[in-house]
């Protein structure tokens, strides 16, 4: 029984779903207390009495920042009930669903489905949240996180953003009397300080091809390069071969942080085991300066403190800084993670757009970032100082820049053959465009 007022996932709709996957191929800068104030107050538009449910499904396993949400939600309406479903393999199953009984009022969808054939079934059957009678406030969110088509709709509706930076532990910075640096010529000459006091690798992080520390780094750093030059966006998307010049720097950079022993690539291979678990409970032994992560991994923070023994033992301070790797300093790069659909074919598609609205509030969508402990997706954050430095990082929009996937891959891999020495950042610069990507 879904209880009242309270989130419940349920794994068993996940058999339900593959029957239907199997069958349904038959059927066709001021303040944020001052923003507050500003935004018009959430006003109901439906009879408080009303006695329904909504569904939502969805890839995480785990959605108890959704649960308050709603509990906040049903001190309005109180007869509403939710239920979220997890579902495996989430992306195969989704479409199916769609076309099922068991259809969803709400689903997961998210910025790099645009412009790919095989999702448009999602879009399609989206409503357009930009439609004025909606009364949807989409102004409380920064804007370059709102995702279009050609045609102007807006098919999601963004949660939280996402940021690729470095975790780092302040009171070792403290204890070294060093400050956390801000430029890339800081971070090379910070590194050689705490490399001369003992740090086999002042830097670290998961050292894998397709999630590592590289992506931490290219992913920013690659849209960074082309934000003011369509020419070079453009020719990089097509994978031009002589594109790849416009990526020198950023090669240059990987090389660098590698060869001057800013971060160990062997020690780091032998020290963290996967991207999120495992980066988290070696941060929290308390002796590495600066952890690069992609924001996802920074949401485990808060369950990992817990389970880190040394880190219950002697806890730190620690927070996410962009990662210096400019001469001008950090990049902030804003990229909206998960987003909300909704069902145009939805038996209570009015209760369902009214759930979006209480959403669409700067306080709302703060207070759901805090809970994941991911960045806010509203153009001011929120109080959570966890997050401010990441405001000093040069801000570029990955949504509205538009590297396609598959450059992306190619920058990425190219930056990991090069911290691994199989590559030079000639041959990485010569080579762009003309190989296909693992």
């Amino acid at each position: 029984m879904v209880r009242k007022c309270k989130l419940k996932v349920i794994g068993v709709l996940l058999i339900f779903i593959v029957f239907i996957n199997l069958t349904a191929g038959c059927k066709n800068k001021k303040s944020v207390k001052s923003q507050d104030k500003a935004e018009e107050a959430f006003i109901p538009s439906l009879d408080k009495n009303i006695n329904t449910s909504i569904k939502i499904y969805g890839s995480y396993s785990n959605f108890e920042a959704m649960e308050e949400e709603f509990d906040r939600f049903n001190q309005i309406y109180p007869n509403i009930e939710l239920t979220y479903s997890f579902l495996d393999n989430y992306v195969a199953v989704i479409m199916s669903s769609l076309n099922s009984d068991e259809a969803p009022d709400i689903y997961f969808m998210f910025a790099w489905m645009v412009g790919m054939s095989e999702y448009a079934q999602l879009f399609e059957a989206a409503e357009n949240l930009a439609k004025p009678e909606l009364k949807i406030n989409l102004n409380c969110i920064d804007e370059g996180n709102i995702v279009k088509d050609s045609d102007g709709k807006i098919s999601m509706f963004p949660l939280f953003s996402q940021g690729h930076g470095m975790l780092v532990n302040e009171d070792l910075f403290k204890k070294e009397k060093l400050s956390v640096p801000q430029t890339f010529d800081e971070l090379i000459e910070v590194c050689q300080k705490l490399k001369a006091a003992g740090y086999e690798s002042p830097m670290m992080g998961y050292h894998d091809m397709n999630s590592g520390w590289c992506t931490s780094i290219s992913y920013p750093y690659s849209h960074y390069l082309v934000k003011d030059n369509k020419q070079a966006l453009n020719a990089i998307n097509k994978l031009d071969p002589s594109s790849g010049e416009y990526m020198r720097p950023l090669f240059e950079c990987i090389d660098m942080l590698v060869k001057t022993g800013c971060i160990n690539t062997d020690y780091c291979t032998t020290q963290i085991t996967d991207n999120y678990n495992g980066v988290l409970l070696r941060f929290f032994k308390g002796d590495v300066p600066m952890m690069l992560v992609l924001n996802d991994v920074v949401s485990g923070t808060k369950k990992r403190e817990l389970k880190s023994e040394h880190f219950q033992k002697n806890p730190f301070t620690y927070r996410i800084y962009p990662t210096p790797i400019t001469k001008n300093g950090g990049i902030f790069i804003r990229n909206s993670g998960v987003c909300l659909a909704v069902n145009s074919r939805s038996r209570q598609l009015d209760v369902t757009n009214e759930f979006i609205r209480f959403l669409a509030q700067t306080k709302e969508l703060n207070k759901l970032a805090n809970i994941k402990r991911l960045i806010p997706i509203t153009k001011n954050f929120s109080s959570d100082d966890f997050f401010a430095p990441m405001e000093k990082g040069e801000k570029v929009y990955a949504n509205s820049l538009g590297i396609l996937d598959e450059a992306s891959i190619q920058i990425r891999e190219d930056c990991y053959s090069i911290a691994n020495g199989t590559m030079s950042v000639d041959q990485a610069v010569e080579s762009f465009g003309r190989k296909k990507t693992q």
